[in-house]
């Protein structure tokens, strides 16, 4: 399981830094022909890419189901050079990243809850929003589940009134959107990839965005008020603030820009409409992309009229290229994975044993090579149930294939739950 987990997390951050990559190429040329808005939209790129990954991956092959014919069941495909064994760190790796995501969630725990005992204690106020006990930090929305309003203790007195029904009207559009609990789902996200620092950088750039789609939202309902906007903007206190989970102005936003961009006209219904169905083409095509670049699942069942035994989940990986096959069969039958063909086949032939009272087989193989099945080595290992016995080798000098097998034993019918072990390194001779 192990194995499995760390490559799942590996993947999903391949697919969210390849979406990411790509918001963070189109973001400034889209906003000047489509808007603030089109850009925050944008954003949806890197979602639809992790859940991409998590759908099947493609299967090339058909699934067929044969019977016995005699005591041997074979499943060939391409070429491979000597064999050797290691060990798998993979689940070193994944208490290593468990400490990390656990770490950072706790910091920004500890930094919403610093932000919000620094408002002291807040007042109800007739419109539903709350007046906090300071001014740094707000006006924000505070929270995911139930988010409020908080606004700053001068908030009368320090804006007009028409600058107060700007800056509720900036607060309400983050509450209508969603803003606060999207923040609360970037955080977390921050905290599974918390080793690639790309997602860091663009978590920022992700809020400025959000930003300045609030700024469009507002402006697209007070078409006059921009000045006022703009003044709204300036009185309100720069100092950084952290608030993970929650919006408010006083941020790491360059207020400059933000500024700027209210001098720019809002695009027309015809660009808002030819921007989201670009950002949805584009969305899509993400998407699939990154269903693409799953290894393709090779399908191969191979049952007998009896009923079987034991699945045999194989990932079988050549120079970097993986497959995925699978072999059904009972307690003692031979079974054989192999590569290559004439002189340069090699693979391991094996039967698989039972042991009574416990979850564990006893995997009994030959490595064999060549088209006459030289033996080479005869490993004979005990795992538990879903523990994937590996074996790898290293390119060759001569220019001989990368290449791995990995073998995971369950019941047929049970659900794998792998976590890798080494097998024993092969002996030469015969067994």
């Amino acid at each position: 399981m192990h194995a499995d987990l760390l490559l799942l997390l590996l993947e999903n951050a391949a697919a969210a830094t390849f979406a990411v990559l790509l918001v963070l190429t189109l973001r400034t040329r889209l906003r000047r022909t489509f808007g603030s808005r089109a850009v925050y939209a944008l954003w949806l790129m890197v979602p639809i890419a992790l859940v991409a990954v998590w759908l099947p991956a493609a299967v090339r092959d058909a699934r067929m189901v044969l019977d016995f014919v005699s005591d041997a069941t074979t499943a060939e495909f391409a070429s491979a050079p000597l064999l050797v064994t290691v060990s798998d760190h993979s689940g070193a790796w994944l208490i290593v990243w468990s400490l990390g995501a656990v770490a950072l969630a706790l910091f920004f725990g500890m930094q919403q809850a610093r932000f919000i005992r620094g408002l002291g204690t807040r007042t109800l106020r007739e419109d539903g929003t709350e007046l906090a006990q300071t001014m740094a930090g707000c006006p924000a929305l505070v929270g995911a589940l139930h988010p409020r309003i908080v606004l700053p203790q001068d908030f009368e007195a320090r804006y007009t009134g028409e600058e107060r029904a700007l800056v509720l009207l900036h607060e309400r559009s983050h509450l209508k959107s969603g803003d606060a609990q999207i923040n609360a789902v970037v955080a977390a996200l921050r905290c599974v990839f918390w080793f690639n620092p790309l997602v860091h950088w663009a978590a920022a750039r992700f809020r400025f965005d959000q930003e300045l789609a609030c700024d469009a939202r507002v402006i697209a309902q007070a078409p006059s008020a921009r000045r006022a906007y703009a003044e709204a903007m300036l009185k309100t206190q720069l100092t950084f603030v952290g608030l993970p989970i929650g919006c408010h102005w006083q941020s790491t936003h360059p207020l400059t820009e933000r500024i700027v961009m209210l001098k720019h006209p809002l695009p027309g219904r015809i660009r808002v409409f030819a921007g989201s169905l670009l950002v949805a083409l584009l969305a899509t095509g993400c998407g699939l992309a990154a269903w693409a670049m799953q290894p393709e699942s090779h399908n191969l069942q191979v049952g007998s009229k009896g009923e079987a035994n034991y699945d045999v989940a194989i990932r079988l990986t050549v120079d970097g290229k993986t497959s995925t096959p699978r072999i059904i069969t009972r307690e003692g039958i031979e079974s054989m994975v192999s590569e290559g063909d004439g002189d340069e086949r090699i693979g391991l032939r094996f039967r698989i044993f039972g042991r009574a009272a416990t979850d564990q087989v006893e995997i009994r193989g030959q490595i064999i090579t060549g088209a006459s099945e030289r033996v080479v080595g005869s490993p004979s290992l005990v795992v538990k149930l879903g523990t994937p016995a590996i074996i790898r080798v290293g390119a060759g000098a001569d220019g001989s294939q990368a290449f791995e097998l990995e073998l995971t034993v369950k019941h047929a019918g049970s659900r794998v739950a792998p976590a890798v072990v080494a097998v024993p390194t092969a002996s030469a001779g015969t067994g």
